[in-house]
């Protein structure tokens, strides 16, 4: 039995993402069937199992921060758990304008997508993105204002995140060198924790490397340092508080991982080129 929470066909990017939001009751079943586009499934609570139909695979279990990648043309099937099982889809047809996500996906990931038998992603490398699909599914179900704002800017972010972790974990243009492993681990705990006190050397003690050398690795790959990652995490959830919660500034701050709100509104207003009050009255929310 399915049961449809809340779907978007989005044109927000493009007329070429689709972006849904699905709960499938227990033992529902998807039959073997394959798609001319890129489809990404994030499970966002719940399991299940899904099926290569190629011969490659047998079933796996699905369970909550699985993230699945199957390329066009590949035939696959999945079925719901006991209590069912609830989904993210995006889906990226060619012609979307999402350039980065499709050249991870495209450039050589068709061949490498097809040699990953279960089209599972290690659920350590796409750590970042059930928090992000579940923010993105209630921006989606909530019926408000702001709604579009939110889903743009959250689509926009997830999209990003789907990026680096497809070209992280090798469906790119290449597998991933420890270098990047590193990286990836990293950003991995900022999404996890940027509402904590943690600084550079807390990061830096997560990978077991020194603070210099994490720092060399992130303005390699990343082209900014591990803090600035931080801070743009962290101003990004900002705005998603600002922008839908009547949290003063000083309970965004702290959430945030900024214990001084003064220092939090001098950072964000560097960034941003408005203090969280003024940004906060722009996107129309209540102080």
């Amino acid at each position: 039995m399915q049961r449809r929470v809340h779907s978007l066909l989005t044109d927000l990017m493009s007329p070429f993402v689709w972006l849904r939001d699905w709960f499938y009751g227990e033992g529902w079943a998807m039959s073997a069937h394959s798609h001319d586009f890129w489809q990404t499934i994030v499970v966002l609570e719940g399991r299940g199992r899904h099926q290569r139909c190629d011969g490659n695979q047998g079933s796996i279990k699905m369970v909550t921060g699985d993230l699945f990648v199957i390329p066009p043309g590949v035939d696959h099937a999945w079925k719901a758990g006991a209590g069912g099982v609830r989904l993210l889809d995006v889906s990226i047809a060619p012609g979307a304008e999402v350039p980065a996500l499709l050249a991870a996906l495209e450039q050589g990931a068709a061949q490498r997508a097809a040699q990953r038998a279960d089209l599972r992603v290690p659920r350590r490398e796409a750590a970042g993105l059930l928090p992000l699909g579940r923010r993105l599914a209630q921006a989606g179900t909530d019926q408000n204002d702001e709604t579009g704002l939110l889903v743009q800017g959250l689509l926009c972010q997830y999209a990003a995140e789907l990026a680096r972790v497809v070209k992280a974990v090798g469906l790119g243009d290449g597998a991933a060198s420890d270098d990047e492993t590193i990286v990836a681990g990293v950003e991995a705990v900022i999404e996890r924790r940027y509402g904590e006190a943690i600084d550079l050397a807390d990061l830096a003690k997560v990978v077991s490397c020194s603070d210099k050398h994490l720092c060399r690795l992130f303005a390699r790959h990343r082209q900014r340092s591990p803090i600035q990652s931080l801070i743009a995490v962290r101003l990004r959830e900002a705005c998603l508080l600002l922008a839908s919660t009547e949290l003063s500034v000083a309970e965004i701050a702290l959430r945030v991982g900024v214990a001084d709100p003064q220092y939090f509104a001098r950072l964000f207003k560097r960034h941003q080129g408005l203090s969280p009050s003024a940004w906060r009255s722009q996107v129309g929310a209540k102080d």
